[in-house]
């Protein structure tokens, strides 16, 4: 890929996501998820990322069962984006009492219950844009059933799901009104340690993989 256009790619998502966000259009989701991919390729650009149909140039087992694949070092990446939650008008706002916060949602768990990737990325956007504020990385092994907190009914999925969360305010784990039983065991380590989960973002960069 090329680096120029493909940062150029980023920056006209980026103002894609505004403008559907500050328009109420609501297609910043699925803009923002493959933007995320992009920006996580760019950023990993010199460990040879393979998106899409070009992941099967990777002689791996289940190429296609991740979103990014680093050839040089075979590591395949999951990659999560969320907007952020802070409008006071906005019902998931609400129904956490007004309390800021991001969510990334895993559906029934398949993907890391059965380790189909070795590293989450998971992309916290800025106020109103589709760039990382926070960039957390999670090995697959730190995601269980258990740590996970099991399925947990959410503001999006009521029959429960496999999800986590994010805010700067740890009241908002016990006054979230889908799940006001706290943070889950993973969801508190990220909030106890978040400077270790960002950390591992600038490992990832450096060597294609973490210790």
């Amino acid at each position: 890929m090329n680096e120029n256009e493909l940062k150029r790619v980023l920056n006209c998502m980026d103002k894609v996501v505004t403008f559907s966000l500050l328009n109420g259009l609501n297609v910043h989701t699925s803009v923002g998820g493959k933007y995320a991919e992009l920006f996580v390729a760019h950023e990993l650009l010199k460990h040879d990322p393979k998106l899409g149909q070009r992941r099967k140039e990777v002689e791996i087992d289940r190429p296609g069962s991740c979103d990014v694949i680093l050839a040089k070092t075979k590591k395949k990446l999951e990659v999560k984006w969320a907007v952020l939650h802070y409008d006071p008008n906005d019902p998931f706002v609400k129904a956490a009492q007004g309390i800021p916060y991001w969510g990334w949602g895993f559906s029934k768990g398949k993907q890391f219950i059965d380790r189909k990737f070795d590293y989450c990325i998971l992309i916290a956007a800025e106020k109103d844009r589709a760039y990382p504020q926070h960039i957390f990385v999670i090995k697959c092994e730190e995601m269980t059933e258990r740590t996970m907190g099991g399925k947990r009914k959410s503001g999006v999925f009521t029959k429960g799901s496999f999800y986590l969360e994010y805010s700067h305010d740890r009241n908002f784990y016990f006054k979230r009104k889908w799940w006001p039983k706290g943070p889950s065991p993973l969801e508190e380590d990220i909030f106890d340690n978040r400077e270790l989960y960002e950390r591992r973002w600038g490992e990832l960069k450096r060597k294609g993989m973490l210790e």
